[in-house]
């Protein structure tokens, strides 16, 4: 399962995932992204978080279906990762996928942190 935040008053998109995650929960997110895409124009930042999971390889491959992003002309700013397991090695894939130009592993508790470097100016 992929479950989707969006807090569209900040430009933010958080993506979390528990469990097997298929391309139907992409689907779904980016159902909800494409929404903030619409009324915004941009994405400021994606976050991707998960204390635990083992599967970031899959993961990374399951973004490509979030490539409409960049179909629509709009850019992923930056893309940060908590995680206290091993998606660090993953994140700079990740990030290439969605265009984003910058990216930064945060542990899992550190969400604020995250939160205020995908907001701090580039």
């Amino acid at each position: 399962m992929l479950n989707t935040e969006v807090l569209q008053d900040r430009g933010i998109v958080i993506l979390a995932p528990d469990g097997k995650v298929g391309r139907t929960d992409f689907s779904k997110a980016a159902d909800e992204v494409d929404s903030m895409i619409v009324s915004q124009g941009r994405i400021a930042g994606l976050m991707i978080r998960a204390q635990s999971y083992e599967n970031w390889a899959d993961f990374a491959d399951l973004v490509e279906e979030l490539r409409f992003i960049e179909r629509r002309g709009v850019k992923v700013d930056r893309v940060a990762g908590l995680s206290d397991g091993n998606l660090e090695k993953h994140l700079p894939a990740i990030a290439e996928r969605l265009g984003a130009q910058e990216y930064r592993h945060f542990p899992f508790a550190h969400r604020e942190a995250a939160l205020e470097w995908l907001e701090s100016p580039n």
